[in-house]
């Protein structure tokens, strides 16, 4: 495929399937999973098992460790290895920074816990789609296989999935972009894995199906957690038309642009762009609707966000929205605190009030510090010669001091934990604080 000539002809690797990733819950998958059938009690259980292992991170070294292992993404941030290593070889003797990061990852994962609903799930796992080239799955059927190793060997070492799966795509707002699938075993399909697999058999793509994905580079949310798997499908809606649409604007607009283009189209981005509107709308109105998620105004808003989210590759953005399509009161676990509010009976409400409360502020106290940082035995991680190289050290340590704190007074982050943890309980960029009121 040749797009456009190019001197270069290196490629960035965004990201591989070494690892797989867990998922989680959130606030829209519970909606559509509630409307396809599943129990409140389901994902209330989910909940708290999760509490119970949020609390094992202020226990014994053996239940910190094993919680930061099903909890977290170790592709994603390098200190989570480390930080499980250092807690089995201090054991019960933690460091006051150690004890300040697994203080700032519970506080972190409660707060998205009860602001987002983001409920771990075992038995599922982000992973990006492919084809299958071997054109033998069938339309509905899926090959899945997980190989937690750490290596990709060439022979099979991974677990092989068989029997329903359920399958979507972040963000979903429509019942039918949750699929009931089927994984079967392929043995043509073997070296594939932490993938999975689509057919190319069947009268439409099933990643089409789900929020009108595709196979470049999208990841896929999977589950095979037995209380998960609803009984039906819903009728996926047609993305096709969206498509048709912009394929329709390039053709009738195939001229060559500009950087003024360019620059115009953006600013006209960021004055218009009303994806986060669409999605709380959306939110709201399908936790207070009779019909919930299938009542017509939800799916009339689902429309209008397959839209916006495309708007930046399209260029075809979703109508504003009209007073019909806004809620005239939140329910109370969106902490609308501006607005007419109203406690919500429903699974969203009964899962934000089962949640405990945080507080983002880490207070440290400093006696507290003291006793711990006098009593840690630190000479034992000293090695031999080590006076040799304490000049550098300080050095070293003087230009990590002065990065944190740049970042700390730059993005008003409280202290050191939450840049290295990556946890930020508190933020003061504009963007970030925006994205953190979508959904």
């Amino acid at each position: 495929m040749n797009k456009f000539a190019a001197k270069t002809l290196s490629i960035d690797v965004i990201r591989t399937s070494l690892h797989p990733t867990v998922v989680y819950l959130n606030r829209q998958i519970i909606l559509l999973l509630s409307s396809l059938g599943i129990g409140d009690q389901i994902f209330l259980s989910l909940q708290d098992d999760m509490l119970k292992m949020l609390q094992a991170l202020e226990g014994n070294f053996l239940e910190a460790c094993e919680t930061l292992k099903k909890l977290n993404n170790f592709d994603k941030n390098g200190y989570h290895g480390f930080l499980i290593a250092y807690l089995k070889h201090l054991r019960e003797q933690r460091d006051p920074f150690v004890r300040q990061l697994t203080r700032v990852i519970r506080t972190s994962l409660i707060k998205d816990l009860r602001r987002k609903a983001k409920i771990f799930v075992p038995n599922s796992w982000s992973l990006l789609g492919v084809v299958d080239e071997s054109r033998t799955l069938n339309y509905g059927e899926v090959f899945i296989q997980i190989d937690s190793s750490n290596e990709q060997r060439d022979e099979s070492t991974g677990e092989i999935f068989r029997g329903p799966v359920v399958v979507t795509r972040n963000p979903c707002f429509h019942p039918g972009d949750i699929r009931k699938l089927t994984a079967v075993d392929v043995p043509a399909l073997h070296s594939l894995k932490n993938v999975i697999v689509f057919p190319m058999n069947g009268s439409r793509p099933h990643p089409a199906e789900m929020s009108g994905g595709d196979l470049d580079g999208d990841t896929f949310w999977i589950s095979r957690h037995p209380d998960l798997i609803f009984k039906e499908n819903e009728e996926p809606f047609d993305y096709q038309d969206q498509d048709y649409e912009a394929n329709k604007m390039q053709t009738i607009n195939d001229v060559q642009h500009t950087i003024e283009d360019v620059c115009n189209f953006f600013g006209e981005y960021i004055a218009v762009d009303n994806l986060g509107l669409i999605a709380n709308s959306h939110l709201a109105l399908s936790d207070q609707l009779e019909d919930g998620v299938r009542n017509k105004k939800c799916l009339q808003l689902a429309k209008m966000h397959s839209v916006a989210v495309d708007f930046a590759k399209k260029g075809i953005n979703a109508p504003h929205l009209t007073k019909e399509l806004r809620p005239p009161q939140y329910p109370h676990f969106m902490e609308k605190n501006d607005k007419p509010t109203y406690h919500s009976k429903y699974i969203l409400g009964q899962l934000y009030d089962k949640t405990p409360s945080y507080n983002s502020d880490i207070h440290i106290n400093e006696e507290e510090e003291i006793r711990a940082t006098s009593s840690f035995p630190y000479k034992s991680f000293l090695i031999a010669g080590y006076k040799n190289h304490i000049k550098d050290a300080r050095v070293i340590k003087g230009e990590y001091d002065r990065d944190i704190f740049r970042i700390m007074r730059q993005y008003g982050i409280q202290n050191e934990a939450e840049i290295v943890s990556g946890c930020l309980l508190k933020f003061t960029s504009k963007q970030y604080a925006k994205e953190t009121k979508i959904f």
